[in-house]
């Protein structure tokens, strides 16, 4: 297992970095609003929603910052001030963290279309989701396709929500996860093939501004009726 940063097309190198480095930034916007209207409204959905992009949006911060060490070969010298023996092993411990919080996120943002109080099923798809992808031989295959039967079912839990009012920012947000579900499903053939690696992130970058367009346009809707 090496650096995401290994699948990128040679003339991609730094913008994959720059992009998730946006990545963190809209996500972590997202979820400030989320907040915000958490503490409007008292609907605790609203938590869920925040804190699932809360830790989407610090693993493609951690991401982004392993990745330009990677292509920097800043690494190097941080492996020598953290004792840490091999460049590829501070690699991994990249990876590992990103996988993590990836995953704690989108098992969130699972466990908030349920509508439920208890605790336990959320413990439960977290636990197994872990386990699964860190035991497994092949750690980044099992992340995406797991990553990728999330991103469906949410797919499927929006655009149930869009047919049953049939509203813009409805539709906006199952449309991003849509575009998400796609862009993983680029970044499963990446393993093989670099330019869907790029496409992936376009993809990404799509979706993520339809999120936090849809918010945005959510916040200027009640103002708009509050005065």
């Amino acid at each position: 297992i090496m650096s995401f940063s290994v699948f990128s097309p040679e003339w991609f190198f730094g913008y994959d970095v720059a992009l998730e480095f946006i990545f963190a930034i809209i996500l972590l916007a997202v979820a400030l609003f989320a907040f915000r209207a958490y503490k409007l409204t008292e609907q605790k959905q609203l938590i869920y929603f925040g804190l699932s992009f809360f830790f989407i949006g610090t693993s493609y911060l951690i991401e982004s910052i392993f990745n330009y060490m990677t292509i920097s070969k800043l690494n190097a010298t941080i492996c020598q001030v953290v004792k840490i023996k091999s460049i590829a092993l501070f690699d991994l411990m990249g990876i590992y963290t990103h996988m993590f919080f990836m995953t704690i996120g989108l098992v969130l943002l699972v466990y908030m279309t349920f509508k439920i109080e208890e605790k336990r099923p959320l413990w439960l798809l977290l636990i197994i989701s872990l386990i699964a992808i860190f035991l497994s031989l092949n750690k980044i295959l099992i992340f995406f396709l797991l990553s990728s039967v999330y991103l469906l079912f949410l797919m499927w839990h929006f655009f149930r929500n869009y047919l049953s009012d049939k509203t813009k920012n409805t539709f906006m947000i199952a449309m991003a996860f849509f575009v998400l579900f796609i862009s993983n499903l680029h970044f499963i053939f990446a393993l093989n093939h670099s330019i869907f690696y790029f496409a992936g992130h376009v993809l990404e970058l799509i979706a993520y501004l339809l999120i936090l367009f849809n918010l945005v346009s959510l916040k200027n809707e009640k103002k708009k009726r509050s005065s």
